[in-house]
């Protein structure tokens, strides 16, 4: 136990002196973007803020080489998925490379499915698997809600997988990715962020929570684990089907999300909107985990008729401000 704490306390010092650093590197280099009329910033924003994540995940196998054998692929394809999203960040890589590589990644990283002759599971990881990828890039549009919606969805997580014998070879993996959403956060939760995300951040978290869902799903038997990322689940899901509708091109940055509404049209902060997502997620989880296991399907299917109702009373109150 006490080598656990030292752990967490050398690893948090060592993300924080590679995020100070590559704050300098990223100011000395410029390595950022101009805000545009789709931003929710204003101004040049330095980016790539989120290479800590694959960072931590590096120093987790470097402290822990015994790790790397449990989940050799999955760390080699979010290493992978690093480098082309932190590329992109600085050089834009084609919308169509990018999906290429996520698809090459995420079926590597669950091949076992396909292998052992359950097309229909592998189909559907693979579905979930890029959506949730692209999802929470997606999500990322505005200061603090990476970083806190990961801490809670990682300390639910690690909760989940506390519960199971078998959760044992995760708890350390996830644990070490609050350290470095937290580390994250200092530096991209406040009024006017020091660094942003970027997809080195979003794309490679996002990848990292869809390996985590997937084995607490097949170690608890327990599909409703969706749950624990139902907030951001909703928002997305509803946002793509609203400009697919308009015949938007999906892949293009723009601000119908709620999260986006509830900044540019409503007014809020930055600050408030994220610690709404991420409290609103938080309750939900922690109700899920109060509840009886029996009645975790109810649960799940009342939260996708409440959240969805919200979702579209919010955006109706304010669809005259809405642009294209």
């Amino acid at each position: 136990m006490i080598e656990n704490i030292r752990y967490y306390i050398y690893l948090f010092l060592i993300l924080l002196l590679a995020e100070a650093v590559y704050y300098a590197l990223a100011k000395t280099l410029k390595i950022g973007v101009d805000a545009n009329y789709r931003s929710s910033h204003t101004g040049f924003q330095l980016t790539g803020g989120g290479i800590v994540f694959i960072i931590a995940l590096i120093a987790c196998v470097c402290f822990y080489p015994k790790l790397f054998g449990h989940h050799s692929v999955f760390i080699i394809g979010a290493i992978l998925l690093a480098i082309v999203s932190f590329i992109d960040d600085i050089h834009n890589i084609s919308p169509s490379f990018r999906l290429i590589v996520q698809i090459a990644v995420v079926g590597a990283t669950f091949h076992q499915y396909l292998f052992n002759g359950n097309y229909d599971i592998f189909i559907l990881i693979m579905l979930f698997g890029i959506g949730f990828v692209n999802a929470f890039n997606f999500m990322d549009g505005i200061s603090g809600i990476t970083g806190s919606y990961s801490i809670v969805a990682l300390i639910s997580l690690y909760y989940s997988f506390s519960q199971h014998p078998a959760g044992g070879p995760y708890l350390t993996l996830t644990m070490t990715l609050v350290v470095a959403a937290i580390v994250f956060c200092i530096f991209n939760f406040q009024r006017r962020s020091m660094l942003f995300c970027g997809d080195v951040g979003a794309i490679t978290m996002g990848f990292m929570l869809t390996y985590l869902m997937v084995n607490l799903i097949f170690i608890t038997h327990d599909p409703t684990a969706i749950t624990l990322f139902i907030v951001y689940g909703i928002d997305t899901s509803l946002t793509i089907l609203q400009r697919i509708f308009k015949g938007d091109d999906i892949m293009q940055p723009h601000r119908l999300h709620l999260y986006q509404i509830l900044v540019n049209q409503w007014g809020f902060s930055h600050a408030m909107v994220s610690t709404i997502y991420s409290a609103t997620q938080f309750a939900i989880n922690l109700a899920y985990f109060m509840i009886p296991t029996s009645y975790h399907w109810t649960y799940l299917i009342s939260l996708a008729i409440i959240l969805p109702t919200i979702y579209f009373v919010v955006k109706r109150s304010k669809q005259s401000q809405l642009g294209d």
